[in-house]
């Protein structure tokens, strides 16, 4: 994100985890059903609580860099 001809800053934007990579982890490591469920659900909610931190972590970086 550039500001003229001020500085230049590169945040990252995380994508959530895809849920395929989830249910894959899941088979290779012999979670079905209602344990693949749980555990589909805890880690999507912590990306997500990741993400919305990260988002708030950016938004306040380019707050400070960006002032005037």
């Amino acid at each position: 994100m550039g500001g003229g001809l001020g500085p230049i800053l590169g945040l990252s934007h995380p994508s959530p985890i895809r849920w395929t990579a989830l249910y894959q982890w899941c088979e290779a490591h012999n979670l079905h059903g209602a344990e693949r469920d749980f555990v589909m659900h805890c880690v999507q909610a912590m990306d997500n609580h990741w993400r919305a931190l990260k988002a708030e972590q950016n938004k306040q970086t380019q707050t400070r860099i960006f002032r005037k």
